[in-house]
């Protein structure tokens, strides 16, 4: 009777434990944190700082089905024409996020805004679906697939 109710004892605390504690709602934040300082990185033409927080074997993938790897991203970054800003607003309301252990999967949809010499060269809604893995507790891009936002 004893090893019943401490077994019951233990698994109420256990469940309040994993009901206080959601996975993908502690993570969102950081997940965002890594997206955006990409996104500033890559603004900045900073291709080291974007290669830190792609994960090794990194890809990304276009909706044409171009695939790049973390060095060819961070290639582009670099040799963007100095004058020529890419940018992303992530629009949170459409953020969800699935995560287990070390690894998570965000997917969300953007506006990305290019311009060039402060003139407007136009924008694009966009469906981005993100994969991370966590290295020495930072959140890195593993993988990327972005794909026209037909509903805009």
């Amino acid at each position: 009777m004893r090893a019943i109710f401490l077994s019951l004892v233990l698994l109420a605390t256990l469940g309040s434990a994993a009901a206080a504690q959601d996975p993908a709602t502690d993570v969102q934040p950081r997940l965002l944190s890594t997206l955006r300082q990409i996104n500033d990185a890559f603004a900045r033409h900073d291709a080291a700082a974007v290669r830190r927080m792609l994960a090794d074997g990194f890809t990304s993938t276009e909706s044409g089905g171009r695939v790049f790897d973390a060095e060819q991203v961070a290639g582009r970054a670099a040799n963007n024409p100095p004058d020529l800003v890419v940018r992303e607003e992530i629009l949170e309301p459409s953020t969800t996020v699935s995560a287990s252990g070390d690894s998570a999967t965000m997917r969300y949809r953007s506006v990305l805004a290019v311009e060039q010499a402060g003139r407007s060269l136009g924008t694009q809604r966009a469906w981005a679906t993100a994969h991370f893995v966590r290295r020495g507790g930072e959140w890195l891009l593993a993988a990327m697939r972005m794909e026209p936002d037909e509903g805009s």
